[in-house]
């Protein structure tokens, strides 16, 4: 499968768990670093989107402009049928291009949070194994409407839309990091726990945040699940 990441800061991981899918699958990957004015490619150069998460706001675009010219180029990808997955801002940036209201919440959702399947989507192809619920990390403020046309798949008590799909496009958005090792956890705390990324009312000493991070389970056999699973949903599992 030919893979477009879609990069939106300069401190993104080295390794993440998309990049442990693409070796374990053998896809082929090509990076597009937005925030620094690459190019968007043709459509017949790729057969997925990733988009990663960011620090930006989709209610603040003249901050990063370059957003606007990402999201209308998105809603264009998703019109000639081409598949989107994208993650935290990604999942966001897919909402905005379908025309759902971006906004920011009271309080930031922080931490690693279960992720609870609402009862109408039990059985859902994205689903699969995961009837249960799980756990995920958590780290956005921001939150989206529900777009017109798309069905939320799982929840939680601070945002309704962990997980959506669309019915008319092919486009999966997922509101939390699966993509994230426990390395990069553990490291973006330790990095910008009380600085003006992360403002946490209640913050844990770095030695017990990362004692709890160490005990969640390797959340590459979460990623490879949920990604497995929209891959299939979006018909692409032999390209």
């Amino acid at each position: 499968m030919r893979i477009m990441e879609f990069f939106h800061d300069e401190d993104h991981p080295e390794v993440s768990n998309i990049d442990l899918w693409i070796q374990e699958y053998n896809h082929q990957s090509q990076k597009v670093l937005v925030y620094k004015g690459d190019n968007f490619p043709e459509l017949d150069t790729f057969d997925l989107i990733l988009l990663h998460g960011g620090g930006q706001h989709l209610w603040n675009k003249d901050a990063n402009p370059w957003l606007y010219a990402e999201t209308d180029y998105i809603r264009k990808v998703l019109i000639k049928h081409k598949p989107v997955i994208g993650f935290c801002l990604g999942s966001q940036i897919i909402a905005d291009a379908l025309g759902a209201k971006i906004y920011q919440d009271k309080e930031i959702e922080f931490g690693w949070i279960k992720v609870r399947v609402r009862p109408e989507a039990e059985g859902h192809a994205v689903l699969k194994g995961l009837e249960e619920g799980f756990v995920s990390f958590m780290w956005h403020r921001d939150h989206y409407e529900l777009p017109e046309n798309c069905v939320s798949l799982a929840y939680t008590s601070t945002a309704a839309n962990q997980i959506f799909v669309s019915k008319n496009w092919p486009a999966v958005g997922f509101q939390f990091h699966p993509e994230y090792t426990r390395e990069i956890v553990k490291t973006y705390y330790q990095t910008y726990r009380g600085t003006e990324y992360l403002q946490l009312p209640h913050s844990l000493p770095l030695d017990e945040f990362n004692k709890n991070t160490d005990a969640v389970p390797d959340t590459y056999l979460l990623f490879r699940q949920l990604l497995n699973n929209a891959v299939r949903f979006l018909s692409l599992e032999n390209e």
